[in-house]
C-alpha cells in the first residue's frame, strides 16, 4: 500500500489534518511519514478531485469526496484480495515448515479488519524488526550476537510471564 493509499484509507475512517495523518500513519507502520511526503500527496489528492480541504483555524482539515472514498474503496477492495492471498501463502509455508500458522494468520485476519497487525504494539514491532533486518544487513547481528540472543531470551522470558 503506498503512501497515498493510506492516506485515503485514513480519511474513510474520518476528516483529518495532515499533523493527524502523520501521527495515525505512525500508529500503523511504526513510521511517521514526513510532512513533507504528506502534503504535495494531499494536494495532488485535493487537485484530483479525491479531498476537499477546509481551513479551521491554523489547521487545515482534509475531507474525502465521493470520488475519493470511490477511490479508496477500490484500494481497500485490492488490499483486501492481497491479504487473503498472504494467509493461503502463510498457511502453506508454515505448515510446510512444520509451524503453527495461526498467530501470523490471526494478524492478517485483523489487517483485513482494518486492524494494526500486532495491536497497540505494531508500531514498536515494526521498529524492531526494521532495526533487526538492518543489523543483520551490515554484519553487526553477526558481530553482536552474543549480546543480542541473551535480550532476546531475557525479552522472551518476560512475555512468557505475561501469557
Amino acid at each position: 500500500m503506498t503512501l497515498a493509499d493510506m492516506v485515503l484509507h485514513k480519511l474513510v475512517q474520518r476528516p483529518r489534518s495532515g499533523y493527524g495523518l502523520c501521527k495515525s500513519i505512525e500508529e500503523c507502520t511504526g513510521k511517521k511519514p514526513s510532512f513533507g511526503s504528506i502534503y504535495p500527496i494531499l494536494e495532488k489528492l485535493t487537485n484530483d478531485g479525491h479531498v476537499t480541504v477546509e481551513e479551521q483555524g491554523r489547521k487545515k482539515i482534509y475531507t474525502l469526496t465521493k470520488k475519493g472514498n470511490e477511490a479508496a474503496k477500490d484500494i481497500a477492495s485490492k488490499h483486501q484480495e492481497l491479504l487473503k492471498n498472504a494467509i493461503v501463502n502463510i498457511r502453506t509455508t508454515f505448515e510446510m515448515m512444520g509451524q503453527d500458522p495461526s498467530p501470523m494468520i490471526a494478524a492478517m485476519e485483523r489487517a483485513q479488519k482494518g486492524e494494526p497487525l500486532l495491536g497497540p504494539i505494531t508500531a514498536n514491532m515494526i521498529k524492531f524488526r526494521d532495526t533487526m533486518f538492518t543489523m543483520a544487513q551490515d554484519g553487526r547481528a553477526k558481530k553482536y550476537k552474543k549480546e543480542l540472543n541473551a535480550m532476546l531470551k531475557e525479552m522472551l522470558k518476560k512475555v512468557a510471564k505475561l501469557t
